[in-house]
């Protein structure tokens, strides 16, 4: 797998679970989802909504039914990034593509249907709807994924760490405490001064802090 390809998956990656490091990015990301968070699709709907969900996208195999009503209408691609399970709830990361865009869902489900928690539009780390621990194992399993598509972890490193340093003006991308503690298991190195962490529910400094890579370059 080429450099090009690796980044391709580490940007993906960070367009999904960081809020962007320019603010006017945005709205740009929320577009075309049919089905606002918090809104519980019952049952009884599966049937068509499963359907037309099929023949507009290519639904990994791993996604049960049950989730379709949750997915967006107009989507080239979903893909299942992790799941976790508490008491009688299921909770799905999905990956969804469509033409240049990437974003991810955040879904549960229960003996009444599918629940889309965080859609499109959401900026919002996961901890932010779902307690730390749960958030931290979906994270784990994106980027297990992630790496092996990369072609390991070294390939993996490589792309990430490009990117993370080649923000223009020296801009700091804001990782997620619980992206932060998953890269770390899997031995991911994150580039020191390239980031910082934003905490649930806290709005962000997109100003320009002085030479935040200056500790790296040493």
């Amino acid at each position: 797998m080429n450099l090009n390809t690796i980044q391709h998956l580490i940007l993906s990656t960070i367009l999904g679970i960081v809020l962007l490091s320019n603010p006017k990015t945005q709205g740009t990301l929320a577009q075309n989802s049919n089905i606002t968070s918090n809104s519980k699709v019952p049952i009884q709907q599966l049937s068509a909504d499963a359907t037309l969900a099929q023949a507009q996208a290519e639904v990994e195999s791993t996604i049960p039914e049950t989730l379709y009503p949750c997915l967006p209408r107009s989507v080239d691609r979903a893909e299942q990034l992790g799941q976790v399970q508490q008491e009688q709830e299921t909770f799905y990361l999905l990956g969804v593509f469509e033409n240049d865009r990437y974003w991810e869902l955040l879904a549960q489900t229960d003996e009444a249907g599918c629940l889309l928690i965080k859609g499109q539009q959401d900026t919002e780390s996961l901890s932010a709807y779902i307690p730390l621990e749960l958030a931290q194992q979906l994270a784990l399993q994106r980027y297990q994924r992630r790496i092996e598509e990369a072609g390991g972890l070294q390939a993996f490193q490589q792309g990430f760490t490009e990117y993370m340093m080649q923000q223009p003006g020296g801009e700091l991308i804001y990782l997620a405490p619980e992206n932060v503690w998953a890269l770390q298991q899997l031995g991911v190195e994150i580039p020191e001064g390239s980031y910082e962490i934003r905490r649930p529910n806290t709005a962000p400094n997109f100003e320009r802090l002085p030479e935040p890579r200056s500790r790296h370059s040493q």
